[in-house]
């Protein structure tokens, strides 16, 4: 899909000349060996492709029950975006691959097991350095935590709308080189970040009020699952006045609604009542169609991101 239109183009001329994405060294070093096996870009972006499929599965087959909820759920919303985005797409199946490890972060393995996740997706795409505030999760057990989190996040955002400026961010960028993607700091979006605080802010009530009701009901991976997803929503609420600076930054929310679509799933198919059934269907669905509103009418239009998938 989408093989000579889109983001592909530009894919494609990093592809040919290698080493244009030298800071993101594990894409680079990939691109290098396409190149050493003489594939041409399509036949290296389908291997990514089926590399980040396996990855999915695995990581979200032992997680849910209703895989099929899940692959429905993303159909709706992301998987045009997706076949473009080549880059983020793979790193987002390292991420999700190493929730795995964050569900028992106080294990000393895992703990290490997640760095070396993190590094790894890091190494795709720079931006993936973010999601270390996810050791936040070695606090989990602490109940009380997870409303400092979240109230120092939304103090955060507040001050960010008010101010248009995040406090103290330019002396964190002072002991980080990001060379030339500095730049997305210093951009401005107004109100442009509103859409997905929001779709985020409705995740987590969703999640919320439709999925602890059944803690009793869930099998102790579920329940360990939804505690650690649940968690990690909370913990994002903290980037979100990055939405604020670059519209670019909403990839970093939508990277783990697959793991909230994985929650859902687990609550539809734990309901037995049908309404209830079906409550939980439309609010995951709305959420769907949510991102898909925002990628195909506010980030981006749908002669970009939906035709040029349809008639590559």
């Amino acid at each position: 899909m989408a093989n000579h239109s889109g983001d592909n183009i530009t894919y494609e001329r990093h592809y040919q000349t290698v080493g244009y994405e030298a800071s993101d060294y594990i894409w680079n070093f990939l691109m290098t060996c396409g190149n050493f096996l003489r594939l041409d870009f399509y036949q290296f972006k389908a291997i990514i492709t089926i590399i980040v499929l396996v990855m999915i599965f695995y990581a979200l087959k032992d997680e849910t029950t209703n895989l099929y909820y899940v692959i429905l759920m993303y159909a709706m919303s992301f998987v045009f975006m997706d076949s473009q985005v080549l880059r983020n797409f793979l790193a987002m199946s390292v991420l999700l691959f190493s929730v795995r490890y964050l569900k028992d972060i106080q294990n000393r393995k895992n703990f290490f097991k997640y760095i070396i996740c993190i590094v790894i997706a890091t190494g795709i795409h720079k931006s993936f350095m973010i999601y270390i505030i996810l050791l936040l999760l070695l606090l989990k057990n602490e109940k009380s935590f997870r409303w400092i989190i979240a109230f120092l996040g939304i103090s955060l955002l507040g001050i960010t709308i008010i101010s248009g400026e995040i406090p103290f961010l330019d002396d964190i960028l002072q002991y980080i080189d990001l060379g030339d993607k500095s730049s997305v700091f210093e951009t401005r979006t107004g109100y442009g970040g509103i859409p997905v605080i929001l779709i985020h802010l409705y995740t987590i009530f969703i999640i919320k009020n439709l999925c602890e009701r059944l803690k009793n009901k869930y099998t102790k991976e579920q329940l360990n699952f939804y505690n650690t997803v649940y968690f990690i929503d909370i913990c994002m609420i903290t980037i979100l006045p990055l939405l604020l600076l670059n519209l670019n930054f909403y990839r970093l929310i939508k990277n783990v609604t697959l793991l909230n679509y994985a929650v859902l799933a687990n609550a539809f198919s734990n309901y037995k009542n049908a309404s209830s059934k079906f409550i939980v269907f439309m609010a995951t669905a709305i959420l769907a169609i949510a991102w898909f509103i925002f990628e195909t009418n506010i980030f981006g239009n749908m002669e970009d991101v939906v035709f040029t998938v349809l008639n590559p």
